[in-house]
This record gives structure tokens, C-alpha cells and sequence, in this order.
């Protein structure tokens, strides 16, 4: 399957395939040094034309090239594959962090529910002693009350009875 980071390296290499079309030319057909008119001119002749050994070394400078572009994709792939993953993690910590204050906002919010309930409980704790306190007064009173009451009307049937037999 053809990928698009394939076409980036043709074109990558593209300029780099005519340097070396160039070296290979250079190599199979050296540059020969005509003679000259002059006397102060020095011709760089070769003795003996190119051999293998030129091709040799052109298809290991072309795989040398070749692993070299392999560990730059490699390193770009690796840097790419890095940055993706610090992204996600940073993404990842900002979702955290939100999280981290949502809670912290949700229990402040629960504590002052709390301590509004622990105040309320504790107001309706001493209302109801107080109401259990006036209770028992009331039926203290209600109790002296029916005791009066049975003293007067004893008293008075009593007192009554006496004053019928006397």
C-alpha cells in the first residue's frame, strides 16, 4: 500500500538522486585533461581508466544513502510517535487537573452542607430539650393543678358533708 510519507521521501530524495546520477557519470567517464599548449599547465591524467571498484563504491555510497534515509524516517517516525504521546499526556493531565478542581469544588460544597446540617441538627437538638424541658414543666403544673383541684373539691365535699351533718 502506498503511503503518503513515501511520496515525502521520493521527493525528499529527489534532488539527492541527480547529485548522485551526476557522481555516477563523473565516475564512469572521467574528465581528461587535454593537452595543452602551455608549459605551466599539469594534466591529472589517470593512468588507468575507471574498473569495478568505482561501481563498487557508487552501490555502497547508494546503500549507505539508503540506510541513512531509513534512520531519518525512523528518527522522524520515533520524534512524531514522542510528541504524540507528550500531546496525549499533557491533554491527559489538563483533563486530570479539571477533574482534581471539580472535586475540590464538590467537597468545599459538601463540607458546608455538612457543617449547615451539624448547626441545624444541633439547633433541633436544644429546641427539643427545651421543648422536652417545658413539657415535663407542664406536666408538673398539670399535676399541681389536678392535685389543687382534688384538694378543693375534697375540700369542699368534706367541708360540704360536714356542714350537712352539722
Amino acid at each position: 500500500m502506498f503511503k503518503f510519507a513515501d511520496l515525502k521521501k521520493m521527493e525528499r530524495l529527489q534532488p539527492m538522486a541527480s547529485d548522485l546520477d551526476w557522481l555516477r557519470e563523473r565516475f564512469r567517464n572521467p574528465v581528461v585533461d587535454e593537452p595543452s599548449d602551455g608549459d605551466n599547465i599539469v594534466s591529472f591524467r589517470r593512468a588507468h581508466p575507471a574498473t569495478d571498484h568505482s561501481e563498487t563504491a557508487l552501490e555502497l555510497v547508494d546503500q549507505a544513502a539508503e540506510v541513512v534515509s531509513g534512520i531519518e524516517d525512523n528518527a522522524r517516525q520515533i520524534e512524531a510517535r514522542a510528541q504524540f504521546l507528550v500531546k496525549s499526556a499533557l491533554e491527559k493531565m489538563q483533563l486530570s487537573d479539571g477533574r482534581v478542581e471539580a472535586a475540590n469544588q464538590a467537597l468545599k460544597l459538601a463540607q458546608s452542607r455538612l457543617a449547615t446540617a451539624e448547626a441545624q441538627l444541633s439547633n433541633a437538638e436544644q429546641r427539643a430539650e427545651t421543648a422536652e424541658a417545658r413539657g415535663r414543666e407542664f406536666e408538673n403544673a398539670l399535676a399541681r393543678i389536678e392535685d389543687a383541684i382534688r384538694n378543693r373539691l375534697l375540700g369542699m365535699k368534706v367541708g360540704g358533708n360536714r356542714a350537712a351533718v352539722a
